[in-house]
């Protein structure tokens, strides 16, 4: 296994935060564009942490 705890961490941080921004969206009040934006960069860094790993797995493969 080459993600490292810290990296699972990450991950579930990022998808509690996304969750959270999900909740705001729904409730739809003054906090919506705050959701939104909320989503988009816990997406956002989820996907980066992501890719991370995948090229520290394919660094170490050369």
């Amino acid at each position: 296994m080459d993600m490292q705890a810290q990296d699972w961490l990450t991950l579930l941080g990022t998808a509690v935060v996304a969750v959270i921004a999900l909740v705001l969206i729904s409730t739809a009040g003054e906090v919506y564009g705050l959701g939104i934006a909320l989503f988009l960069v816990a997406v956002v860094y989820g996907f980066r942490t992501i890719k991370r790993v995948f090229d520290r797995i394919d660094a170490g493969r050369h």
